[in-house]
């Protein structure tokens, strides 16, 4: 069992059991080496309240009501800010005018104009206070509408034109959701830098931690949240789908994308930050890997899996779980480095053993369509694996043998990559000059996805992103505008009485089929079914009705 082959070791243990250089072995000897026990486990959802049911029940277990009450009343805190701020603003310029401005009359002209734009101008922002959580809820549900159904300009899901209208008229008015647009703000509303928007992430993700547990393989890799305004927090990354924006590092699981934890921001945990000569990247995987389960860990180990921006030989050496990357050739330590990182041909394997710090490590060098390397501390036992790949050299599918470390990395190097895709589907890019709001919607698209993870988990495996987030949508509609919002049904099923505008009259069909009337002649009527396509009497119209219905 894994359980035991993991021993607490000092730090003079370590150094004496860790080798100096890379030894080279042949593939027979590698092929006798016998592979770590490893127990595999699924991803699984823990702790699942018995009322959730709907989409709106799994999106509230990770965006909470304490969130959304927290978001409306930093909102209303923030208009009260802005007010303050434009009065003490106002005072200052009439100061300013009044000792520039000895005249009389003037003065008296300029405060009368001062005190009726001061007046306009601060209705008008009190007019934006009184947020509720309701608000909050409409907001994000025309949002999520804008990522499913995008238009040039936002203003256009408010159009009368029939080839632009949307839904978004019978979720929240124009005026509304340009004014949370505007003044939405997390609480505290005095809150500067970081701050603004990190808790709130941090809730996100501790919520979502509550309810599943990643498989034996998870993944850290980065994500770009797109920005292209100024910050010095901004990087570049030409290689990616999103060029510029904010380094975001995740850690989520291989099989569902289910995003786990994060470092957003250069927001490093203190105390894993230490010993500098490991590099930042070794404290950040480090500090995301605190985040799984310890429970859990006692039972099972979890599989690491990252690429080359995030491997070294350091995580070799770690005992509380096992990795398995692609690794830089100038990250490769030893005496024997030069042989090491030296070009072999293409389809050739090199394989190398090491220990590092009491951990028996394999580095496998492959030349593909081009060289690489990968390392691992639990795959000992190396061999060659036949699959079906695209050359870049013959532009087309060949057959090729490769080492089945490459085949493992290939396979499970992807959880970061799922959640990514997920997200560019239907994402909530709303242009803004403000980049914690930019990062702000990105967390809502988490929270979404996250929470498709549970609802797919609980049993509903069919249901796609889309019908998902628009059942999301229709669940809030419900809830805050149950009289402008009918679910599934459309007009033309609907039993509608309609008068007949010609003049004739014709005999009321349930009167004569009751024979109720006292006169010889039957009552007529003008009123008829749109449906049934025959004539009631408007008394009557109900009645034949639950009578057909009732049958």
């Amino acid at each position: 069992m894994i359980t035991n082959y993991f021993k607490p070791l000092d730090n003079n243990y370590k150094d004496k059991h860790s080798d100096s250089k890379w030894k080279k072995i042949n593939v027979n000897e590698s092929k006798d080496s016998v592979d770590i026990n490893i127990n595999f486990h699924e991803d699984k959802i823990i702790n699942i309240p018995s009322h959730c049911s709907t989409e709106l029940d799994f999106f509230k277990l990770i965006f909470t009501d304490e969130l959304f009450e927290n978001i409306a009343k930093g909102t209303n805190s923030y208009v009260d800010l802005c007010k303050k701020k434009f009065e003490e603003q106002m005072e200052i310029e009439k100061e300013e005018y009044l000792n520039e401005n000895p005249d009389v009359e003037a003065q008296q002209k300029y405060l009368e104009d001062f005190e009726n734009i001061r007046d306009k101008n601060t209705n008008m922002i009190s007019k934006y206070s009184n947020v509720y959580v309701n608000d909050i809820e409409d907001y994000f549900a025309a949002l999520i509408f804008m990522g499913l159904y995008r238009l040039p300009n936002y203003r256009d899901h408010w159009s009368n034109d029939i080839l632009l209208g949307s839904p978004c008229k019978n979720i929240i008015g124009i005026w509304k959701f340009e004014c949370l647009q505007k003044f939405i703000h997390t609480y505290p509303a005095d809150s500067v830098g970081k701050n603004k928007i990190l808790p709130l992430t941090k809730e996100i993700l501790k919520n979502s931690r509550k309810y599943y547990i990643p498989s034996t393989f998870v993944s850290i890799d980065e994500r770009i949240i797109s920005f292209r305004g100024r910050d010095q927090n901004l990087v570049y990354e030409p290689l990616k789908p999103t060029k510029y924006g904010y380094f975001n590092i995740i850690l989520s699981d291989n099989k569902s994308g289910f995003t786990y934890a994060q470092i957003l921001l250069d927001d490093y945990n203190k105390e894993t930050n230490d010993n500098a000569n490991e590099g930042k990247m070794f404290n950040a995987v480090k500090q995301l890997m605190n985040f799984l389960p310890k429970k859990f860990l006692d039972k099972d180990k979890f599989i690491l899996v990252c690429d080359g921006l995030y491997t070294s030989e350091e995580l070799m050496g770690e005992r509380d779980f096992f990795t398995l990357g692609a690794i830089r050739g100038n990250r490769i330590k030893g005496e024997n480095k030069k042989d090491i990182i030296s070009n072999i041909n293409e389809g050739e394997s090199v394989i190398y053993k090491k220990c590092i710090k009491g951990n028996e490590s394999t580095l496998v060098k492959f030349h593909d369509n081009k060289q690489f390397y990968i390392i691992s501390n639990y795959i000992k036992k190396i061999f060659q694996i036949r699959i079906k790949s695209w050359s870049t050299k013959y532009k087309n599918w060949i057959h090729k043998n490769i080492p089945n470390a490459v085949n493992e990395y290939r396979k499970n190097m992807k959880g970061v990559d799922i959640s990514n895709q997920f997200i560019s589907y239907y994402e909530l890019n709303f242009r803004t000059v403000r980049w914690w709001k930019r990062i702000f919607n990105e967390h809502i698209d988490v929270a979404i996805i996250n929470s498709l993870c549970l609802f797919k988990k609980s049993g509903n495996l069919n249901i796609t992103q889309k019908t998902y987030r628009l059942n999301l949508i229709k669940a809030i509609m419900m809830k805050n505008h149950p009289f402008k919002f009918v679910n599934n049904v459309k007009l033309d099923n609907l039993h509608l009485i309609k008068a007949d505008n010609s003049g004739s009259r014709h005999n009321c069909k349930y009167c004569s089929e009751r024979k109720s009337y006292v006169t010889n002649k039957c009552p007529t009527s003008k009123y008829y079914c749109n449906k049934c396509k025959i004539f009631l009497c408007v008394d009557c119209f109900y009645n034949y009705h639950e009578k057909i219905f009732n049958s």
